[in-house]
């Protein structure tokens, strides 16, 4: 209270340091909430107060059940993704039949992404491996977090093992400190966080890499 709401920077600093006490997803929720008074106060977009690249892109949108995966097939999304749930077949063949299942709800001609979020934190290491070689098969664009979130040790063998981009990194529930391990053990191919988890925009704006580099 009484603090500058434009000094975004020196307010989550501060906050990172009652993080034990109030918890990280206090933290993101106060920080998006800055850069949203920051955004009403210049009369911008937040996306703007970024660094806008483009000012259009493709609606993306997903979801763990395939019935609404499919309305909102319908209601225009032009790139899908779907959670497939956690197969009980790990194989080519049961990807793919969800995929077509996915593939009937469109219209006209819009274009289906094959993401790959089948698991949702769900397969051991074996399981995992053998959805993600059906993923590849499948030519299937990423494999989103097989494994527990924080599996660090399986997820470098899992890279190891596939040519498909592992996605993984969304949801550990803490700051910037969360990404080294996954850097420094090459366990991902892309970085990926949510505002809710991670502490708001201001982290993932510093998670951002070099052009060099990747994240989601």
């Amino acid at each position: 209270m009484g603090r500058n709401p434009l000094h975004r920077e020196a307010l989550v600093v501060d906050l990172w340091k009652k993080q034990r006490a109030r918890g990280v997803r206090a933290i993101g929720a106060v920080d998006v909430a800055l850069w949203d008074l920051l955004g009403k106060a210049v009369g911008q977009p937040i996306h703007r107060l970024l660094g806008t690249y483009r000012e259009a892109v493709p609606a993306y949108a997903s979801s763990a059940v395939l019935a609404v995966a499919r309305g909102l097939r319908r209601g225009g999304a032009e790139v899908q993704g779907a959670r497939l749930g956690r197969l009980q077949d790990p194989s080519a063949d049961a990807l793919e039949g969800g995929h077509q299942g996915l593939r009937g709800g469109a219209q006209g001609g819009r274009r289906l992404h094959r993401s790959c979020s089948i698991s949702t934190w769900s397969y051991d290491y074996p399981t995992a491996v053998r959805v993600g070689r059906a993923a590849e098969e499948m030519g299937f664009h990423w494999y989103e977090d097989p494994l527990a979130d924080q599996d660090i040790y399986n997820y470098v063998k899992l890279k190891q093992q596939l040519s498909i981009p592992i996605l993984a990194t969304e949801y550990p529930i803490t700051g910037l400190d969360a990404y080294q391990p996954w850097i420094m053990l090459q366990a991902t191919d892309f970085l990926r966080g949510d505002v809710a988890v991670k502490g708001g925009i201001t982290t993932l704006v510093k998670t951002r890499p070099s052009r060099r580099g990747r994240s989601a």
